[in-house]
């Protein structure tokens, strides 16, 4: 009997949990195809069913982490009338993600420990994956087409700042043990970035 859609997406998920474990304790190179099937207690033929290889497993793993987090990130967005405010919006909703989901926390771990000179070409396969699939750039667009942004930068490159800039954050809130508030350093460090006191006061005259 074949497995229905819902029983393949369980499965998938169930390896790509028991890797993103794994990978977590022993690292990449140290993480055999075999421990990822037995604890997630499936064969080798249901993994490559899924994923070519453990390359494409971490790839797929990643991927799947940031898509769930952008999807949970994008509730009441749309209900912003301002592209600046919807980016703020969007933001706050990520950081609340990570700070509370060991899980997304964990992925971001792994992708710091286990970022290797020769995975670069696959990770910014993903990267414009992720781009394309949510296009982002359409955020800043708006707001230079708005006059929230000036023209000084591309939207290209409002989009690079954005994702390196709060990635940065994120990462070094992990490395510092939590430290700092992740939601509020996110919120300061974006209205001075984007200047919302100057555009507040610009509002109101």
């Amino acid at each position: 009997m074949t497995q229905s859609k819902s029983e393949n997406n369980d499965t998938r998920k169930t390896i790509i949990m028991s890797a993103l474990k794994l990978f977590s304790e022993k690292g990449f190179q140290s993480t055999s195809i075999s421990e990822i099937c037995k604890n997630a207690n499936v064969t080798k033929g249901a993994l490559y069913w899924h994923f070519k290889d453990k390359q494409d497993l971490y790839l797929q793993l990643m991927y799947d982490v940031i898509r769930e987090i952008l999807v949970e990130s994008m509730n009441d967005v749309s209900q912003e009338k301002s592209p600046l405010m919807r980016l703020k919006k969007h933001l706050n909703n990520y950081l609340k993600q990570i700070s509370t989901n060991e899980i997304y926390q964990e992925a971001y771990r792994l992708f710091v420990r286990e970022m290797h000179f020769d995975q670069f070409a696959d990770m910014e396969k993903l990267s414009a994956q992720v781009k394309q699939d949510y296009n982002f750039e359409s955020y800043f667009q708006d707001a230079v087409a708005q006059g929230e942004l000036p023209q000084v930068l591309t939207v290209e490159q409002y989009y690079e700042m954005y994702t390196h800039m709060f990635d940065g954050v994120i990462i070094n809130w992990l490395m510092r043990g939590k430290q700092f508030d992740l939601i509020e350093t996110g919120n300061e460090l974006f209205d001075y970035v984007y200047r919302i006191d100057l555009l507040r006061r610009e509002n109101e005259v």
